[in-house]
């Protein structure tokens, strides 16, 4: 997921959540003509792969702004030119609750999508990551 707020005291980071225990899911909608990926982008108190010598442990509530002031993207491997669905236009709905930031997209017919969908449905494509901004001195 992407957030379209930066602002020059921030970095965004790209960190890689750990995949063991990430769900997600094709299903179809109500009224059976398109799907819609559902899961769980992170998972709360569990630490992340390592990946640059970081790992992360994403804590309850950490999302809260950002569900309640940010335009988020979701995006096939942080390509903006994959864009699968997006909240300000209401194709991409975010929540939080006690596992963790879970998901629904609305596929688009796109390739980027139908890609995906088929990526998903094979097993190739197990895990969901996304970007954040550290504020400086942010890391302990």
């Amino acid at each position: 997921m992407e957030n379209d707020k930066k602002t020059e005291e921030q970095t965004v980071e790209r960190r890689i959540t750990s995949t063991d225990d990430i769900e997600f899911r094709i299903e179809p909608t109500e009224d059976g003509k398109s799907e819609r990926l559902v899961g769980y982008a992170a998972k709360f108190n569990k630490m992340s792969t390592v990946l640059f010598g970081f790992t992360e442990r994403i804590m309850p509530g950490a999302f809260a702004k950002a569900l309640n002031t940010c335009d988020v993207r979701a995006l096939v491997n942080h390509n903006p030119d994959a864009l699968l669905g997006r909240t300000k236009s209401g194709t991409l709905r975010l929540s939080e609750n006690k596992q963790g930031l879970q998901f629904e997209i609305d596929l688009p017919d796109t390739q980027a999508a139908r890609d995906t969908r088929e990526s998903i449905k094979r097993g190739d494509m197990t895990g969901c990551s996304f970007s954040f901004s550290i504020k400086p001195g942010g890391d302990r």
